[in-house]
């Protein structure tokens, strides 16, 4: 029986494997942080935002909120969670989560708090606010309201 030749590679083969590896591999180590999104669903009844895991279809965490929850928005780099949320006579609730704990690292009261929207950029938050026609800006780096123009 005959052994199989040796397969030996010139110089310019692995130079060209070499790059294609260098290139190749980034992008999908970087593909699998990605991997699994999630969803966030408020839970006005509850005061509670449920984490669903939408590769499975399952709750991958709860996290509890100082009120009835309204509205969320997710950061352009999905690591800043807001919600909005209502605690019955105590005022209208502002958190913000971080996304990789589900751990509330800022609340207070936005003067309202119903839908919210994150600026594109990741710069503001805008925030509506019930029987004023207002809404409230929110610095994303200060986590504080920096204006509160007419809607």
């Amino acid at each position: 029986m005959k052994r199989p030749e040796r397969v030996i590679l010139r110089g310019e083969t692995r130079l060209f494997l070499s790059i294609l590896l260098a290139i190749v591999l980034p992008v999908f180590a970087a593909a699998n942080v990605f991997a699994a999104p999630f969803a966030y669903i408020p839970h006005f009844w509850g005061d509670t935002v449920s984490v669903i895991d939408t590769s499975t279809n399952t709750v991958a965490a709860t996290i509890d909120m100082p009120g009835a929850s309204f509205g969320v928005a997710v950061n352009p780099a999905g690591t800043r969670l807001y919600v909005t949320s209502k605690e019955n006579d105590n005022g209208n609730w502002f958190s913000v989560i971080d996304t990789n704990t589900n751990q509330v690292v800022a609340a207070f009261d936005a003067g309202g708090g119903y839908g919210v929207a994150v600026h594109p950029a990741g710069t503001w938050v805008y925030v509506t606010t019930q029987g004023s026609a207002t809404v409230s800006v929110i610095d994303t780096n200060t986590n504080q309201v920096v204006a509160t123009p007419h809607a």
